[in-house]
């Protein structure tokens, strides 16, 4: 999400994103230590992260259960030398109900695929579902 200043323009991250050893970041740790159940204070001690940060982890796995897993899943199969890619391609294209130049300029933003696995973009293919939902919350009392 991008986040600006009062002027305007857009906030720059202030440091670099640590990895471990194997390249996991920190929100990626801590998703994995709440799929296996630790409790928040060893969490905190193994990553480093604070309170405040890991309750918005933990809101965003809970929102999101296997977000990670499936995000590295489908970067797998939407990787250019991956012997489906042609396949999973189509499959997506299929699913969104947009062309394929447009998923793949979707694909090519940083955070693209992550992005549209949480249901941040708009896709033709919803529509009809996106619409009942509107009227059934503009009913709502």
């Amino acid at each position: 999400m991008a986040v600006f200043n009062r002027f305007g323009r857009k906030k720059k991250r202030k440091y670099p994103i640590k990895r471990d050893e194997e390249g996991r970041s920190a929100r990626q740790r801590c998703f994995q230590m709440f799929e296996h159940g630790v409790p928040a204070p060893e969490i905190v001690k193994a990553t480093g992260v604070t309170i405040g940060t890991l309750k918005t982890y933990h809101k965003q796995w809970k929102k999101y259960p296997n977000l990670e897993a499936q995000h590295a899943y489908f970067k797998g199969l939407l990787n250019k030398k991956s012997p489906d890619h042609e396949r999973a391609v189509e499959l997506a294209v299929r699913y969104s109900g947009v062309q394929r130049e447009e998923l793949e300029a979707i694909l090519q933003k940083p955070h693209g695929l992550r992005s549209m696995m949480m249901g941040k973009f708009y896709f033709p293919a919803r529509a009809e579902a996106d619409h009942k939902r509107y009227v059934a919350l503009e009913l709502a009392p």
